[in-house]
């Protein structure tokens, strides 16, 4: 099969199918190859003229591929946030509540330490795109549904809420992103967390001194964040 034989003319995943030139193929992947350099290492704030200036083409090229930064995403990004849901998912169905909590805290962050982009998509990025928004809304539930095994199961703190694993994912994140240096660095919190949120039966935990935080809430706080990475 040659490779204009499956690509379409533009970068979302509901593009109509139209088989592209070899040229303008070899265009869209130089342009996909340089997005995901820039946006493992810089962010999603990376703009499509620095992604053109890597890729060594002009802007126009660009915008023919992809009209805004939203396909370019959802064409790098589909693939990568489906893999979290399969690590929730996995998760899920590990008969011990307790590791597959852990689990899936440790495997996912993993994957955002090493790509930013990834980091700031499932931080900031509500309503990129319709696909994008199905998918990553996929993982939230699962989490919640992993941190409620572990409390029914009398292993985990019961006063914990979904948005505290949240908020500590993007304490590790943000220590992976300062210290690019020491990559392992963010574990030594991570494992600190992991000890802090243990259920120790005969042991009284101690009072937490402020309210949790709601998804909802979480995500009124970066909505401007979002707004300024999707331009």
């Amino acid at each position: 099969m040659t490779s204009t034989s499956t690509s379409t003319s533009s970068g979302g995943s509901g593009a109509e199918a139209r088989p592209l030139r070899r040229d303008a193929q070899r265009n869209r992947e130089r342009i996909l190859a340089a997005a995901a350099e820039l946006f493992a290492t810089k962010g999603l704030g990376t703009s499509l003229d620095e992604i053109a200036a890597a890729a060594g083409l002009g802007i126009g090229t660009v915008y023919r591929r992809f009209p805004d930064k939203s396909g370019l995403i959802e064409a790098l990004f589909e693939s990568r946030l489906e893999r979290v849901v399969a690590i929730a998912e996995e998760a899920a169905a590990d008969p011990d509540p307790w590791h597959g909590l852990i689990d899936f805290l440790d495997r996912s962050t993993a994957l955002e330490a090493e790509d930013r982009g990834l980091a700031d998509l499932l931080r900031f990025g509500f309503g990129v795109s319709e696909r994008i928004g199905q998918i990553s809304g996929r993982i939230a539930p699962l989490a919640s549904e992993l941190l409620r095994r572990a409390q029914e199961a009398g292993l985990a703190r019961p006063d914990l809420v979904p948005g505290d694993l949240l908020i500590a994912k993007l304490m590790w994140i943000t220590v992976a992103q300062l210290t690019p240096g020491s990559p392992e660095l963010w574990r030594r919190y991570f494992l600190l967390f992991v000890d802090s949120i243990k259920a120790r039966p005969g042991e009284e935990a101690p009072d937490l001194p402020s309210p949790p935080v709601s998804f909802e809430q979480l995500r009124e706080a970066v909505s401007s964040a979002a707004r300024l990475l999707r331009r």
